[in-house]
C-alpha cells in the first residue's frame, strides 16, 4: 500500500486519513462521512465512529480496533482492460499508469510494473494524452486493497485478471522452464541433423 491508513480521535470527531479508494468513498459518504480538503481526511462525529470502523475495514482490512495489519495481494491484470481517463489507467478509481503529454512515456505507480507487452512511447493527442496500452499488455500490482480485489472479481472476466499466489509463481515458473527446455531440445534435434546431413549419417 502507498501509504497507511491513520486513525484519529479529536475534539469529539474521528479523522481517517487513507490510500485513495473510490469504495472507500462511497463507504464514507453512506455513513455520514465528510471530506475536508485542508487536511485531505474524511471526518465523522465521535456517535459514528462505528461507521468509520467498519468503513475502514470493509475497504482496507483493517480493524481499528485491534492493529491488525491489512491482508493485501498481489494481482496481474491485463491492461488493455482497465477504464482510461484524462491519459490516466484506472483501477477502483486508482491510478496505476499516467502519460502527462502526448510525447511523455508512461509512469506506473510504486507498486505497478509491467510483465508482459509494453505501452507505446506515445499516445492520444496534445490535448488529450492517452496511455494506450498496446495488446497483451499485463501489469503486476502488488499490495492490492480488499475493495480493488472486490472491484476486480465484481467487474472483470477471470481470463483478464489472475491473483498471484506462491502456487501460481511456482506453476508460472516450470512452464517457462518447461518452454525453455522444449527450445533447447528444437535446437538440439537441428543442429543433429545438420551434421548427419553433412556427414551422410541417417539419423
Amino acid at each position: 500500500m502507498a501509504e497507511p491508513v491513520e486513525w484519529r480521535e479529536t475534539d469529539g470527531k474521528v479523522r481517517v486519513k487513507s490510500p485513495y479508494s473510490a469504495e472507500f468513498v462511497r463507504l464514507a459518504k453512506q455513513s455520514g462521512g465528510k471530506w475536508d480538503a485542508a487536511t485531505r481526511a474524511w471526518v465523522w462525529d465521535m456517535a459514528n465512529a462505528d461507521l468509520a470502523k467498519r468503513a475502514v475495514l470493509d475497504c482496507y482490512g483493517i480493524d481499528v480496533d485491534d492493529g491488525i495489519a491489512p491482508h493485501l495481494v498481489t494481482v496481474e491484470v491485463d491492461a488493455g482492460v482497465l477504464p482510461e481517463d484524462d491519459g490516466r489507467l484506472l483501477l477502483d478509481g486508482v491510478t496505476l499508469a499516467r502519460r502527462y503529454g502526448r510525447d511523455d512515456p508512461v509512469r506506473l505507480a510504486s507498486n505497478v510494473v509491467v510483465i508482459e507487452g509494453s505501452f507505446p512511447p506515445y499516445g492520444g493527442s496534445r490535448a488529450h494524452p492517452a496511455v494506450c496500452a498496446t495488446e497483451g499488455t499485463w501489469l503486476r500490482m502488488r499490495d492490492v486493497l480488499p475493495s480493488q480485489l472486490a472491484c476486480l472479481r465484481a467487474n472483470y472476466d477471470a481470463a483478464d485478471w489472475r491473483l498471484v499466489t506462491p502456487e501460481s509463481e511456482r506453476v508460472a515458473a516450470l512452464r517457462r522452464e518447461h518452454e525453455e527446455l522444449v527450445a533447447r531440445l528444437e535446437r538440439i534435434d537441428a543442429e543433429l541433423a545438420s551434421l548427419n546431413a553433412e556427414s551422410g549419417v541417417e539419423s
